[in-house]
Parts: structure tokens; C-alpha cells; sequence
């Protein structure tokens, strides 16, 4: 009898695949769902700069690098399973979801979860391509069960080349980038060799469509064993591995002799290796939370780059009383120093500063709709700046949610004019002239839509509600 796996993704939700069969006899939906609304990965500056600055702080001159040259940050988002309020297509109103929204510092964003195949919701895609990060879903198999969908793969060459192609596949129609691969079961020693050409087949068919998609390898098998066994660092017997894909997520209880002999045999690919830091603090240095600092730090003096495994504790962790935005700002200021900063590279550039939600949505500054809602493929482009929530220490850069003029709320700047003469912006007209060598352009001009007005002595709010930077 011939049994039917339809794609669980609809116009209205996001979901996973987990089920093996499912994944085998996967084909583009006879229905257009969500994946029509996927947008394409922006690009970015070909320059970095060292430090998310605090916006008091722009004033200092920060380290400036090529991109090549820079060690990588990977954002593992990791939240009470997946699919929670971000599942939805359309958003919802209840606006206690979770958003993130410093993309200038992270290069890629993976979505995780324990299913099988992790599609990462629309919201998510769109957000971070919006701000040029790559996107990676998840293949996970753990214990018994990942035991039985490896075994029954392994069987047939046939078997592993249609699960690598159908894997490209959904990564292609949904339009994310690549995938983490996390094997958390063994693998029988006379079928590693197949089990490698696996991953080999599965990084061709996705560079096939788009020679920047990636897999990415947790450490967890070993070569040539098979058996589970986390090394925390880059050696003999997880190199294998690393050859075979465009990077490696070490595990968390590292040592600096760990990262030693990572760095040893990483040779020129030493940014390729991002050293696992769990936020939660499992067995890693410096016990997460707050304390993630210690842990960054030390991975940076080694000059490897970090996978940051579930940051949302910041929101996820929230005690009464707490606001989750005062967190997040306190969060990544600790680590604001070992960041690698990037902007946008092209014009004509627009900008609302909309993170996906709110508690009112504006529509060319007129109020449309009162009350909470929550849509991550409304987030726009973020600024640089260390930005947090209105009164948080040391911040002039904020978010005002009660005014703006397209989308959820406006940019908040808090600094006193000390000219006499000086009008800071007036509505619709250019507010300044631009230069860049980023854009190879002369004058570059930008247009600031703004809710107020601040002039010299006022130490009132500046609303910024829309950016525009056109070819001067």
C-alpha cells in the first residue's frame, strides 16, 4: 500500500518534518504555502568593524577589517522546543514572543529544535536575510530512534543520495541556507565511510543552487568509530568531519588546551571552528547568562569564531518584574568588544527600524490598528548601535513603541544639541550629506521622517520613524 507524506507547511504555519518517509518522498507543495514570501539574503559590507558600540561611544574610532579576516558569530536560537508565537505566517496579537534584532554582529542564524528536519519559520528567514545573515535549518537524530532512521539510510547508497537531495530541496523551496547538522547517536563503524559520503552528496546538492549554502557539523560522531564521543576542540578525531563541511559547532566544555589544539589543526580555517558557549551555562565556562562574557572572551584571544547556543535565556528566563529588553541590552553590552560589526552595501537603502512588533502599527504616520501583535517578517533593517529599552544605562538609542511611522514604533535618540544654531532634522528633508567608501559614492544623502523635533538644548527625544539613503 502506498502511503502519502504531505508537507505539514501551509499558507498559515510553519512546521517541521519528522518523520524520515516524509523527508524521502518530499516534493515542492501542489499548493503555494508560505515560501512564496521569502525573501532574498541582503549583502553586506565587504568590512567589519571590532565593537558594537554604545551610541555615546560612535565618537571613538573602531577597529576596521576586512571580512575575511574577522572570526565568525553563530546565533543558535534554541526556545522551549520551536514553533511558538513565530510559527504563525500571518503573526498573531499577543506580542510576548521573542525577537531578535542585533543582526549587524551575527554572520549566521540557526533555527533548532529536536524534530527531524528543522524548516526555520518565515519570520525568521526574513529578518535575517533582510540584514544579510545566512539562515540554517536543522537535521537532527538522537538515542534509539536516530539509530533506526540512520540505519535504515545506510542501507542502500540509493537511500542516502534521495535524503541528501531531498534535503537541498527543501532548503531551496524554502529559501534558507544550508543546515546544522547534529548526529547525537552512533553510527554502526562499517557504515561511517557511507555516512561520510552523505554529507558529502548533501553539501553538493546545496551549493548546486547557491554556492554560499553551508552544513555546518556539531561535534558529537567520531571518525572512524562512530560512537557519540564530544571532543570540546578540533583534533584527529572530529577533522574528518570538518573537511567534509563548510564548518564545526564544538561542544561546550572546552578548555584553553582544548582551544589550543583546535587552533592547531584548524590551520587557515581557524574561523571555520565555532566553539560551542551554552547561554544556559551546561558545563560551560564562566556558567551563562550573564557570565556568557568570559566564555566570548576567551574564544576570541584564540581568534576562533562562537556559536551562542540559545540567547534567548534573555527572554526566555525573564523573573517578574524584569523586562526582557533591559536584559538583552545588559546582555550583548558584556559582549560588545568581541563583536564583528557589519552594514548594508547597497542603495537605494530604507529603514523603519521596526522589530515585529508592538503594541500599535503605523501605517505612513497615521495609526491604522491599536493593540498588541507580533509579526517577525515586518522586522526592518537594524541599526549597528547598541540599542536597548528606554532609561537602560549608558543607552541614547531606544525604541518608543507608542509612535511611528511605518510599522510598530520609531527610533528613540536621547542627546542634548549644544550648538546655538543647530535644528537637528525638520520632517522630509535631507539630513545630512554621506560619504563612504563602502558605497564608492561622493555624496550619498539621507532622508529622515521623524515625530518631533529637536532642536539646541532640548534634551527631549528625537523620534526617527523612516530612513531613506538615496545615490546623492
Amino acid at each position: 500500500m502506498n502511503v502519502s507524506f504531505n508537507d505539514p507547511n501551509t499558507s498559515e504555519l510553519c512546521q517541521p518534518i519528522g518523520i524520515i518517509d516524509a523527508v524521502l518522498c518530499w516534493e515542492p507543495p501542489t499548493q503555494p504555502n508560505w515560501a512564496v514570501h521569502v525573501i532574498k539574503k541582503t549583502e553586506r559590507s565587504k568590512q567589519c568593524f571590532k565593537g558594537l558600540k554604545q551610541c555615546r561611544s560612535l565618537v571613538t574610532p573602531c577597529s576596521k577589517l576586512p571580512k575575511q579576516e574577522a572570526p565568525k558569530t553563530l546565533y543558535c536560537h534554541d526556545m522551549a522546543g520551536g514553533y511558538l508565537n513565530d510559527k504563525d505566517v500571518k503573526g498573531n496579537e499577543k506580542n510576548d514572543g521573542f525577537e531578535f534584532f542585533r543582526w549587524s554582529c551575527i554572520d549566521i542564524f540557526v533555527y533548532f529544535s529536536h524534530h527531524l528536519v528543522t524548516i526555520p519559520p518565515l519570520g525568521w528567514i526574513n529578518a535575517a536575510h533582510k540584514n544579510g545573515v545566512m539562515v540554517l535549518g536543522t537535521i537532527i537524530t538522537e538515542g534509539a530512534r536516530g539509530e533506526a532512521i540512520w540505519s535504515k539510510l545506510l542501507s542502500d547508497k540509493l537511500l542516502i543520495s534521495k535524503f541528501a537531495n531531498s534535503l537541498a530541496k527543501i532548503s531551496q523551496y524554502y529559501g534558507f541556507d544550508g543546515y546544522l547538522l547534529n548526529v547525537e547517536n552512533s553510527i554502526p563503524p562499517s557504515k561511517v565511510k557511507l555516512f561520510c559520503d552523505f554529507i558529502s552528496i548533501l553539501r553538493v546538492h546545496l551549493k548546486s543552487s547557491n554556492f554560499e549554502n553551508m552544513v555546518i557539523w556539531y561535534d558529537s560522531v567520531i571518525y572512524p568509530m562512530g560512537s557519540v564521543f564530544y571532543q570540546n576542540a578540533l583534533n584527529q578525531l572530529n577533522r574528518k568531519f570538518f573537511e567534509l563541511t563548510d564548518g564545526i559547532f564544538l561542544n561546550y566544555a572546552w578548555t584553553d588546551k582544548h582551544l589550543e589544539v583546535t587552533l592547531v589543526n584548524a590551520g587557515s580555517r581557524k574561523k571555520d571552528v565555532f566553539v560551542g558557549v551554552d547561554v544556559f551555562g551546561r558545563g560551560c565556562r564562566g556558567g551563562g547568562g550573564f557570565g556568557t562574557i568570559e566564555a566570548v572572551e576567551a574564544i576570541r584571544n584564540w581568534g576562533l569564531s562562537v556559536a551562542l547556543f540559545a540567547p534567548g535565556w534573555v527572554h526566555e528566563c525573564c523573573l517578574p518584574g524584569e523586562e526582557f529588553l533591559s536584559r538583552d541590552y545588559k546582555f550583548w553590552d558584556y559582549l560588545r568588544d568581541h563583536l564583528y560589526v557589519y552594514g548594508p552595501s547597497y542603495l537605494p537603502f530604507r529603514t523603519t527600524f521596526c522589530l515585529g512588533r508592538g503594541k500599535k502599527f503605523f501605517v505612513n504616520g497615521k495609526l491604522e490598528k491599536e493593540g498588541p501583535w507580533y509579526d517577525l517578517s515586518k522586522q526592518d533593517y537594524q541599526i549597528s548601535g547598541l540599542i536597548g529599552s528606554h532609561g537602560t544605562i549608558n543607552s541614547c538609542l531606544s525604541y518608543n513603541d507608542n509612535d511611528g511611522f511605518n510599522g510598530g514604533g520609531s527610533l528613540s535618540v536621547c542627546l542634548e544639541v549644544n550648538e546655538p544654531d543647530v535644528e537637528v532634522s525638520a520632517k522630509g528633508e535631507n539630513c545630512c550629506a554621506w560619504t563612504t567608501s563602502e558605497y564608492n559614492l561622493d555624496t550619498p544623502c539621507g532622508k529622515v521622517y521623524e515625530i518631533g523635533c529637536m532642536l539646541a538644548g532640548d534634551k527631549s527625544p528625537l523620534l526617527i520613524g523612516e530612513l531613506n539613503i538615496e545615490r546623492g
